[in-house]
């Protein structure tokens, strides 16, 4: 390649990125499914195990995480669930990302990212129940780097 050409397309790279630039989102700024309420640590050792598992697995080296736990009403579907993240994050330039997408027998996810180099964001969200009360339950687990 000649060196004239290089000049324009490092100003083109850098432009690209710097469009690419989205201020991170903090945990607050996320949509709730209707009917979530937060449940605080110590309300569903289900919920509490699950949060701890998310966070341990996710963070560490370059990414910050936290993680919380909503309970949901009692007629909520998974389908209804994804689709309402899935509207409402697309809004706000999240893409999903099926390599966090898992449905087992009790546990469902799906995941979402957002931003592009060192400002990648990435929300994981997970549907589960309480196995001696069945209380549904999601965890919502947002990482940046």
């Amino acid at each position: 390649m000649k060196t004239h050409l290089l000049f324009p397309l490092l100003l083109l790279l850098l432009l690209l990125t710097a469009c690419g630039t989205i201020q991170p989102v903090t945990m607050s700024e996320l949509p709730l499914f209707p009917g979530a309420e937060p449940m605080e640590k110590g309300q569903n050792e289900s919920a509490d195990t699950y949060a701890q598992l998310i966070e341990q697995s996710l963070t560490g080296g370059t990414l910050q995480g936290t993680v919380k736990v909503y309970r949901i009403p009692t007629d909520s579907r998974w389908e209804d669930i994804q689709a309402f993240y899935n509207t409402e994050l697309a809004k706000d330039n999240w893409k999903e990302s099926l390599s966090l997408s898992e449905e087992t027998a009790t546990v469902k996810t799906a995941g979402w990212s957002r931003g592009a180099l060192n400002e990648e964001q990435a929300l994981f969200l997970a549907l589960s129940s309480d196995p001696i009360s069945g209380e549904a339950f999601i965890l919502v687990g947002l990482f940046s780097e």
